[in-house]
């Protein structure tokens, strides 16, 4: 059985056409998918994502509907600042694709409030942990306490941490995962 990896290694390279619809499909996918997750996230019904961006509960079911394509960077925004986050948008190659792909799952779409992110953890909710060290040097972060999270060492780009174990330290492509909190 071969992987959405090894699929899209055969077929993204040879057809321009298919290339760039298959990047659209899942760019919309993304869009739509994360933009739900994070309304049901927070507890927001599509009635008060409604009124935060001046708009009708119908615009918002619109929205988050996977075939809707239509998506300007105001109204956009308009949603990040109703769900206080920022909205990032950058041009990518083809060869990250398949992550897309699999960054299509509930947990990995969600993201922190302000007042949970690890970031912004003031001292009196913070702890050093210290990561499994090497033979010459220690790598610590300070970590918010609780809940348990897995965290990388030292920040940076982010495997797929479903395969790290919960009570183990792991090194996956040079970088140090840790069950923290």
């Amino acid at each position: 059985m071969s992987s959405v990896r090894d699929e899209l290694k055969n077929s993204l390279p040879t057809d321009s056409e298919y290339r760039h619809a298959y990047a659209d499909e899942i760019l919309n996918l993304l869009v739509c998918t994360q933009m739900r997750v994070l309304r049901e996230q927070r507890g927001i019904t599509q009635e008060a994502m409604a009124a935060a961006l001046d708009t009708t509960q119908t615009a918002v079911s619109r929205l988050e509907r996977v075939n809707y394509s239509a998506w300007n960077i105001r109204t956009l925004k308009k949603v990040a600042k109703a769900l206080d986050l920022r909205l990032r948008i950058t041009f990518e190659s083809f060869g990250t694709l398949w992550k897309d792909v699999q960054s299509l799952k509930r947990h990995k779409l969600e993201r922190y409030k302000i007042t949970d992110d690890p970031e912004f953890a003031t001292a009196k909710d913070t702890t050093v942990e210290e990561s499994a060290a090497t033979e010459t040097t220690r790598d610590f972060k300070v970590v918010p306490r609780p809940p348990k999270q897995i965290e990388m060492f030292p920040p940076g780009d982010a495997t797929d941490i479903d395969q790290i174990s919960s009570r183990d330290s792991e090194t996956h492509d040079g970088a140090r995962y840790a069950l923290v909190g």
